[in-house]
């Protein structure tokens, strides 16, 4: 820049200050490095006035009037909303002078540049934004972006083409720049007066009424955190004490920072990713100095440079815009004397100062490599953990890009930073895995996983099985990328650890194929060349794949044994086995050529009592015990029964993933069950307690010496395994009853004996939910229980949505009936999503059907599934076929199952939808929409009045954790405690309640 004027009558300027102040203190941590030097606008005379509208030289003779919003192109100008003036200006560097590039605006407030340098102007007086772009060296041809905006005070680029706005109402919207359409996604700020676009992607607001920075979600509008306490004042600090006086605008720095024109504390302010904030220049208006119109330069109170331009020192009044360059140079506005000021050595550059990097950080995961048939949980690290991070982590097991938008993406659960992947694929490597971060609608680059680092053979983990049971283990092979196995050799070695016996019975090496129930990455497709032998107590299986051997060959990973070890009976829980390899060798051509190979670490066999449900197969992981199964019994475990009976997919008949699926004869008290064969009784007979048919449930376990044992099962609990999310943002209230599924049947009036009818079936998800499999037995009935059901029925499946008809299975020895409906997982495709009609049953109403009779359609049981390890609970609405008549009752609004669950009854009159048993004046039905408790009055949150405060008071349920939330307005909630944890019994808060104004209450459920 030119140094300032000696000729005092045409210009004072803020230059470097010449004068030492004695005892000035810094105003900023570390800020001694960072220069702050007046760039335009202000008083030409010392009698002058400080606005005006003047281009030409910037430090000579150029004025402004309530300069505003900045932005910056590629070659380094400074654009320049001049709101009162109505113009958008620009700080040529390369010229030092100052243009007006378009005059006659309503009240420019906010600019912005984008990457291909188009500019974007917001005007507050005509709610509009409009694009300059880069080609149209005039600024004559404006791009009308959006208008009808109330009042908007600040603007921000955001990515994907957004344009995200501020309005001083106190809305926050976001503008698709293509087409102009407009989102609201926050509604109740206070004055806000600066927007930004993080890095992470979350949405940072300044509310100038609050004195405070709001970081909100981009997708849903929720309010992730704030800065600042909300009182007016000044504190630098961590973001939950700090204090701002009317923040105006802000600005995104390159490292992440959040840059704020704190606009009453006549200071320009930044906030680094870890919460901090920092003065980056202006001082206290009690230390101002001046005015010395006489000094050179001339010093006016809150308009001076500093000394020798030092940050620590530099004084500002007002400041309102800010903005960053890629280099770290600060910009700000001050409206009070209309300048243009600049801050160097900010340390604001990318990667630099303010405790944040740009974009979102990648994530770890480890293990990284390596096949896993048994599964393995993969620890996965997330970095996001700043202030300004509120991420969600997505993975995929089939090598896609991992994300909402993904329907085979899953969300992993993280905790301080810490989540874990249940891996269990069977046919892929982790090179298949796929980790991405997503913060707003920012992301962090993929995670891949990777080949192995070097060709390794032996157990890919520790394993655990009961006494007696022959253990499955697979030996894998880990190849580096490019590398090819075609022979190898090795011994197996299974050594008993201290007082462990030693195995009694040999290794065997099993046969794999195609058909497997758990299927593989199989080497080979005959058996090695095998042989087994003792040396002490240590058990040893050579192994041996020669050239050719069945076509033996191994790319990337594979299976190249499948070993039944067997534990002796003996062994007591506990006791552990060492599992190694030795002497391993193997060639790439399998001739002389030879493959360096080298053995995986010695892994652990442990001795434990591991238990499965009878039936329970689905999801088959593994063989043994612990490696199937989700504890309870649905479609996919009467799938796997169905497939086996017909020798498709059939365990080894010594597993115990056979054993689980062998259901008949079944199990007594004093024998557990099981024939060695799986045929057709035992898929029927499991389908039927799929249904809830049957209750005679058991677990099977091995014993005292090995033997088989089982133990009935009082009440099969029917929760979900993994239920789907419910819809982005939202947060389980005090509820009751919740159900993801609702299936109903809908009513039919004036229908005619002797002729077919058709009842709607509907399935109703809740937000997020999606169902890809679908089990149900409908079922009608004269009387409500449906004991006298002999009306033959069939479906027809709702074509013109896509859906494919069922399979239909029908019960023996059950009644006419008796048809079960089942669209296995993934026949559902594309899956059910919202409230959709599946189909209608059809039937004939009897010819002898009397007037006014009305059949009742009810359904025994309806289960089904989004994905092989999701599950559901579900609940049924029955409906109604009235013969000649119109309906002489509503149709149904509770389901079968909330009565059977609070009254144990259908037909009680406690379970009508007017009673209302707990007396508390709310209806079943009432209770019912409301998902609160019907027979436990005091289930529902009530408030007392008592000395001036509020008694609140609520039924909190044994081992659930309660959390009481507050608001003066019902849109900001802030906890009023900690969570308090029930105990089937009532709690009480007691709250002292607000001096002042109205305060309402929730309670929210701790997911």
């Amino acid at each position: 820049m030119r140094a300032p004027s000696s000729n005092l009558l045409l210009r004072f300027r803020r230059g470097v200050g010449a004068m030492l102040l004695a005892g000035w203190l810094g105003g900023a941590a570390g800020s001694h490095a960072q220069t702050v030097q007046t760039l335009a606008g202000g008083r030409l005379t010392v009698t002058g006035a400080d606005a005006g509208f003047v281009d030409g030289d910037s430090l000579a003779v150029s004025q402004f009037h309530e300069p505003s919003g900045l932005a910056g192109n590629s070659r380094g100008d400074l654009f320049v909303a001049d709101t009162a003036n109505g113009a958008l200006r620009q700080l040529d560097f390369t010229r030092d002078v100052v243009t007006t590039l378009r005059a006659g605006l309503d009240r420019p407030v906010a600019v912005a540049v984008d990457a291909t340098d188009n500019v974007y102007v917001l005007t507050h007086g005509d709610g509009r934004v409009v694009e300059f772009d880069r080609l149209d060296a005039l600024y004559q041809f404006p791009t009308l972006r959006v208008s009808g905006l109330s009042a908007p005070t600040a603007l921000a680029l955001g990515p994907e083409g957004t344009l995200w706005v501020v309005e001083a109402g106190g809305t926050l919207k976001a503008v698709d720049r293509s087409t102009g359409a407009v989102r609201l996604v926050a509604h109740g700020l206070v004055e806000p007066r600066g927007v930004a676009v993080l890095a992470s992607g979350v949405v940072a607001v300044s509310e100038a009424g609050a004195h405070r920075i709001r970081l909100i979600e981009p997708t849903t509008g929720a309010v992730l955190s704030q800065i600042g306490t909300g009182a007016a004042g000044f504190r630098d600090g961590p973001a939950e004490v700090a204090q701002f006086n009317r923040p105006a605008q802000l600005a995104r720095a390159p490292n992440g920072s959040l840059v704020v024109a704190d606009r009453l504390n006549h200071r320009v302010r930044w906030v680094g990713t870890d919460g901090l904030v920092t003065t980056v220049y202006g001082v206290d208006p009690s230390r101002w100095e001046g005015p010395c119109l006489g000094c050179v330069p001339m010093i006016l109170p809150g308009w001076f440079d500093g000394v020798n331009g030092a940050a620590n020192t530099a004084e500002a009044r007002e400041p309102v815009g800010v903005y960053v360059d890629p280099q770290g140079t600060l910009y700000a506005s001050e409206v009070f004397y209309h300048i243009l000021r600049r801050v160097s050595g900010t340390g604001l550059g990318s990667g630099t100062g303010a405790g944040g990097g740009e974009g979102v950080a990648t994530p770890s995961v480890s293990p990284s490599s390596g096949y896993y048939p048994m599964g393995v949980t993969i620890r996965v690290t997330d970095p996001n953990r700043g202030l300004f991070f509120s991420n969600r982590l997505y993975y995929t097991t089939d090598g896609s890009e991992p994300g909402p938008n993904n329907p085979v993406s899953r969300q992993i659960a993280a905790s301080g930073g810490v989540g874990t992947i249940p891996w269990r694929e069977t046919l892929r490597d982790l090179a298949f895995l796929r980790v991405k971060a997503f913060v707003g609608e920012a992301s962090s680059p993929t995670v891949r996983g990777q080949a192995a680092s070097a060709n390794q053979v032996g157990f890919a983990g520790d394993a655990v099985a009961n006494p007696g049971a022959r253990a499955l283990l697979p030996v894998v092979v880990n190849l580096k990328a490019g590398a090819v196995l075609r022979s190898v050799q090795f011994i197996v070695e299974v050594a008993p650890q201290a007082s462990a016996p030693a195995l009694l019975e040999p290794i065997v090496a099993m046969p794999m194929s195609g058909n497997d129930f758990v299927p593989l990455v199989r080497a080979s497709s005959q058996l090695p060349i095998s042989g087994f032998s003792r040396q002490g107590t240590t058990a040893r299986l050579q192994v041996a794949y020669l050239t050719g051997w069945g076509g033996f060959q191994v790319a990337d990973f594979g299976v190249v044994a499948l070993l039944a070890v067997p534990i002796p009976a003996s062994a007591q829980l506990g006791d552990r086995y060492t599992l190694r390899l030795t002497t391993l060798s193997g060639t790439t051509d399998g001739q002389q050529t030879a493959l360096a190979l080298e053995a995986l670490p010695a892994r652990v066999l442990e001795v434990g009592q591991l238990s499965y449900l009878v039936g329970d197969s689905a999801r088959g992981g593994w063989y043994n015990a612990g490696g199937f199964g989700d504890d309870r019994l649905d479609n996919a475990d009467v799938n796997n029964a169905f497939s086996a009976s017909v020798g498709v997919r059939v365990p080894f008949s010594f597993s115990d993933a056979f054993d689980a699926l062998d259901v008949f004869p079944l199990d007594t008290a004093t024998a557990p069950g099981g024939d060695g064969q799986i045929r057709f009784l035992d898929w029927q007979i499991l389908l039927e307690r799929s249904l809830g048919l049957r209750h005679d449930n058991w677990r099977r376990t091995r014993g005292p010496g090995g033997q088989r044992v089982s133990s009935p099962v009082q009440r099969l609990v029917r929760t979900a395994s993994r239920s789907a999310p419910a819809a982005s943002g939202a947060q389980p209230g005090l509820v009751a009853w919740r159900r993801q599924v609702k299936v109903s049947a809908g009513s039919v009036e004036f229908a005619k004996a002797g002729t077919t009818t058709r009842v709607p079936i509907r399935v109703a998800l809740e937000a997020g939910a999606t169902l890809a499999g679908f089990q149900c037995w409908p079922v009608i009935s004269a009387k409500p229980d449906g004991t006298d059901s002999e009306v033959p029925a069939w479906f027809e499946a709702n074509r013109d949505t896509g859906i494919a008809a069922p399979s239909v299975n029908a019960v023996p020895g059950l009644s006419l009936n008796n048809a079960i409906y089942v669209w296995d997982l993934g026949k559902l495709d594309p899956p059910l999503v919202g409230d959709s009609v599946l189909g209608w049953l059809v039937f004939q109403v009897p010819p002898s059907a009397p007037n006014g009779l009305g059949y009742y359609v009810r359904f025994a049981n309806a289960d089904g599934a989004p994905l092989e390890d999701v599950l559901y609970d579900f609940e049924t609405v029955p409906g109604r076929v009235w013969v000649h008549v119109a309906a002489p009752e509503p149709a149904a609004i509770l389901s079968d199952e909330w009565k059977l669950h609070f009254f144990a009854s259908l037909t009680s009159s406690q379970a009508r939808p007017e009673a209302d048993p707990d007396g508390d004046g709310l209806s079943n039905r009432a209770e019912y929409l409301l998902k609160s408790h019907p027979t436990r009055p005091d289930w529902r949150l009530t408030l007392v009045r008592q000395g001036g405060g509020n008694i609140l008071r609520w039924f909190a349920e044994q081992g659930r954790a309660y959390v009481l939330l507050a608001s003066p307005d019902l849109r900001e909630w802030r906890a009023l405690g900690p969570a308090m944890v029930g105990a089937d019994q009532p709690l009480e808060f007691a709250d002292p309640g607000p001096a002042t104004g109205a305060r309402f209450y929730r309670v929210s459920l701790v997911p």
